[in-house]
C-alpha cells in the first residue's frame, strides 16, 4: 500500500513526511566503503577485520552523525552479493531519530582486500621461527592466529620446530612477544632484502623472527650455576625454587640457558623416616639419604611413594 506525505502529497516509503516537509533534520556524513567477502571493511583509507559485518556497519552508521540515533533496519547482505566482485551498490540503513524514521545510504563496492587476494599464494613478508615448540605452544599459536584473523600462507613444522609464513611482517613480533610472555624464550630478528619498489625508490625486506623457547617447562628440575632448581614459572622471568636451600629464585633467560635440559626424574619409596629421611636408591636399590626442602613442613611415612632427582650423587625430593 502506498504512503503519501500529509503535507505535500508526495509518495513516501519511510516515515511520516517526505524529506522536504520534515521539520526534524538528520545531519550525517556520507559513507563510502569497500566490502570484502572475508568480512573486512575498507573505510577512511584502511582495511579492518570484523567477525560480524552487521555490527561493524551499525557502528559506522552511528559514527556518521553526532545526533543520537537508533539503527532499526539493516540491508540484507547475502552471500550472492559478496560474490559479485566489482559490483557497486547502495546499502540503505533505516534509523530512528526523535521518533522519526530516516534512511542513511552507504555507497558500497564489493571487492577483495589485499590480504585475501594474497591467500593461497606463495606471498609472504616474514617468517616466525619457533624452536623447542610443544603441542601446548602450537595450540596457543593456532588460537591467537584464529582469534586475530592473522593471514598465514604456510606452516612448516617438525616435532620440535615450526615456521609460520606471515603475509604481514608487522603481525609477527606482537605474536612472538605474547608467546614469550607466556612460555619464556629469547627473540632475535634479521631482515633480508626481498625486492625493490621503483615507485618509492625503497628496498623491500622480508623479516625473519626467531623465537627460541627453553627446553624446560614448569615442573621440571634444572641445574643452573651449579644449583638444583625446580621450575615454577616460565614467563618473561623464569621463577624457581632452590632444592638445596628451599628458597625462591628468579632469573632472566639468557642465551646460555637455552641449552639447559631437564634433569632425569625418578620415582621411588621412603625406606626410613628417623633419624634421617632415607629412600630406596632407584639405581642400586639400597637405602640412602635424601634431601628435602628445608622449609617444607611435611611428615613422610615409610613406604610412601616420592619423586626425586640426583645431583652430585645426592638425591633431592621435589
Amino acid at each position: 500500500m502506498k504512503k503519501f506525505c500529509p503535507k505535500c502529497g508526495k509518495t513516501i516509503t519511510k516515515g511520516k513526511f517526505c524529506e522536504d516537509c520534515r521539520e526534524i533534520q538528520l545531519d550525517f556524513k556520507p559513507i563510502k566503503i569497500k566490502l570484502c567477502p572475508s568480512g573486512r571493511i575498507f573505510h577512511k583509507g584502511k582495511w579492518s577485520n570484523h567477525s560480524n559485518i552487521d555490527e561493524a556497519l551499525k557502528n559506522l552508521i552511528k559514527n556518521s552523525t553526532k545526533q543520537k540515533i537508533k539503527v532499526i533496519g539493516l540491508p540484507q547482505i547475502t552471500e550472492d552479493l559478496l560474490k559479485k566482485t566489482g559490483k557497486q551498490t547502495t546499502l540503505e540503513f533505516l534509523i530512528e531519530y526523535q521518533k522519526e524514521e530516516f534512511v542513511i545510504p552507504v555507497e558500497t563496492e564489493i571487492t577483495t582486500s589485499p590480504a585475501i587476494s594474497k591467500e593461497g599464494s606463495t606471498y609472504f613478508e616474514g617468517i616466525l621461527q619457533v624452536r623447542n615448540i610443544t603441542k601446548e605452544i602450537k595450540d596457543y599459536i593456532k588460537h591467537q592466529i584464529e582469534k586475530n584473523n592473522i593471514p598465514i600462507n604456510k606452516i612448516s613444522q617438525t616435532k620440535e620446530t615450526a615456521d609460520y609464513f606471515f603475509q604481514k611482517k608487522n603481525q609477527m613480533e606482537p605474536l612472538a612477544l605474547k608467546i614469550m610472555r607466556n612460555f619464556g624464550g629469547i627473540i632475535s630478528n634479521n631482515a633480508q632484502l626481498f625486492s625493490y619498489n621503483s615507485q618509492t625508490s625503497k628496498d623491500i625486506f622480508r623479516v625473519n623472527t626467531l623465537l627460541t623457547i627453553p627446553k624446560f617447562t614448569t615442573g621440571d628440575i634444572i641445574i643452573r650455576d651449579d644449583k638444583p632448581l625446580k621450575i615454577t614459572g616460565t614467563k618473561k622471568i623464569i621463577t624457581t625454587t632452590n632444592l638445596e636451600l628451599g628458597k625462591k629464585f628468579a632469573f632472566k633467560l639468557e642465551e646460555k640457558d637455552l641449552e639447559i635440559t631437564p634433569e632425569k626424574k625418578y620415582k621411588t619409596r621412603i625406606t626410613k623416616t628417623h633419624p634421617q629421611l632415607e629412600i630406596m636408591d632407584p639405581e642400586t636399590y639400597q637405602s640412602v639419604n635424601v634431601q628435602k626442602n628445608p622449609k617444607e613442613i611435611i611428615e613422610y611415612s615409610s613406604g610412601q611413594k616420592v619423586n626425586v632427582i640426583k645431583f652430585k650423587n645426592q638425591y633431592y625430593l621435589y
